[in-house]
């Protein structure tokens, strides 16, 4: 009697064949990475809506879409793309990915000091030199979309500082994905380490039209002793598209990381961001904004760890809803027995503007140390009437106080980015989505 064959699934059929071609194949922990990788996605398959932590997430639809790699894109170039980053005229240092391929572009700053650089060509030319942060990956722990990301990535971006770099200006990682005939996918992997008492400021941006587009990425940063850190993400992704990202930060004694989320795009997008202080005197803080309308879904999840004494947290994330627009947000504050002393805030705040709108929101502490300070909550609310009232009775048409009311309660969020054209491009793009008049101000 024969045995039954199984047919393989689609994805494990594009990624037997792009094993061959993708980056550093020829290493041989890589290879083995990206096998463990794979093997734990089959082992975990893909989420369903009714998996915590995936709720009002069409999981489902990426699941039945058959996904092929974005290829490398030959007659892409920087000069062409540019003009599509809201902070192209900036003098900012800068890589370009088209389609989550790194770009060559002679304004990277490699003669700065630091490196800032495609990762396929750097694991291309010298492999072993990332093995110590890849190469004994954990992978029995990975999500499924991690999972994916560690077995099929293509490219992403290598940041490094030496200890006591400080970069005066930003470095901006421009993110732009163009659909093609077919439902295509990327799967970026990033890497950022700080040596000690380093500085930076990174602004990643992710731009892209309307289209069948699955964008993965996963970045994990490591914070010596006494580095600093602020993020930036501006997520404007076209509709039809799907933005994962997952963020896995480590932060040694006296570092200090802050990380400022907008998801403004027609995607429907998901965050993951997990924090560990690892080490005394640890800092962080979390800010997000997610504004879905339509039928747009924005899912938010969140960990911090605190491992030592004397460590902070803060977190804040903010959701304006419209039209048939959905989210989920789900935080978790972990406190170790070890981290006496611990300051800790988690909240979430929603403002519905629609009767279809629907949120889910959850913070969680979860304390095993008995001398901390920490605090939590959320609210979902409607425009307040009384408030609208009172702006009108001032002589402010519903518009303007409707638009007066919406700028107080993001306003938040966006005075804490510490970049001010990035908040200027921010208010801009609130503005349009709101369909409301110029928040660049304040009223």
């Amino acid at each position: 009697m024969k045995e039954a064959v199984l047919e393989k699934s689609p994805l494990e059929v594009e990624f037997e064949q792009a094993l061959p071609y993708l980056p550093a194949g020829e290493a041989p922990w890589v290879e083995r990475l990206r096998k463990r990788s794979f093997e734990r996605f089959t082992q975990t398959g893909f989420p369903g809506e009714q998996t915590p932590g995936w709720k009002f997430f069409p999981a489902s639809k990426i699941q039945e879409t058959p996904w092929k790699l974005f290829e490398f894109p030959l007659n892409a170039r920087v000069a062409d793309l540019k003009p599509s980053s809201l902070f192209a005229k900036e003098n900012y240092f800068s890589l370009t990915f088209f389609n989550g391929y790194c770009l060559p572009d002679l304004k990277s700053p490699h003669s700065e000091g630091f490196i800032a650089a495609s990762l396929a060509a750097l694991l291309k030319n010298n492999p072993e030199r990332f093995e110590n942060f890849w190469g004994h990956r954990p992978v029995g722990g990975l999500g499924a979309f991690e999972a994916l990301n560690g077995s099929l990535f293509q490219d992403g971006v290598a940041i490094v500082l030496p200890q006591g770099f400080s970069s005066l200006n930003p470095l901006h990682l421009f993110s732009l994905n163009h659909p093609l005939n077919h439902a295509a996918m990327t799967h970026p992997l990033n890497l950022i380490a700080l040596g000690p008492r380093s500085k930076a400021v990174i602004i990643q941006e992710y731009a892209g039209q309307a289209g069948v587009c699955l964008n993965n990425t996963v970045t994990e940063i490591f914070l010596d002793e006494g580095a600093q850190l602020d993020l930036i993400i501006l997520e404007r992704e076209g509709a039809g598209s799907f933005h994962l990202e997952s963020i896995a930060v480590h932060q040694a004694s006296h570092s200090r990381f802050s990380v400022s989320s907008v998801f403004l795009g027609e995607s429907s997008s998901r965050q993951e961001i997990s924090v560990e202080l690892q080490g005394e005197n640890a800092e962080c803080q979390i800010n997000g904004l997610y504004h879905p309308s339509a039928s747009q879904s924005k899912n938010i999840k969140t960990t911090i760890t605190h491992f030592k004494p004397n460590t902070r947290s803060v977190e804040l994330y903010k959701g304006i809803l419209d039209g048939q627009g959905k989210a989920a947000f789900e935080g978790l504050i972990a406190v170790k027995p070890e981290a006496q002393k611990t300051d800790a805030s988690l909240h979430n705040k929603n403002l519905i503007l629609s009767e279809e709108a629907q949120v889910h929101t959850s913070p969680e502490f979860k304390i095993e140390a008995d001398d901390v300070r920490c605090k939590h909550g959320s609210a979902i609310g409607q425009m307040d009437l009384s408030a609208l009232f009172y702006l009108k009775s001032r002589g402010l048409g519903d518009k303007e106080a409707r638009e007066a009311l919406i700028y107080a309660f993001q306003s938040e969020i966006i005075n804490a980015i510490p970049v001010e054209s990035v908040r200027t491009a921010i208010l801009g793009l609130l503005s349009q989505k709101s369909g409301l008049g110029d928040l660049s101000h304040e009223p």
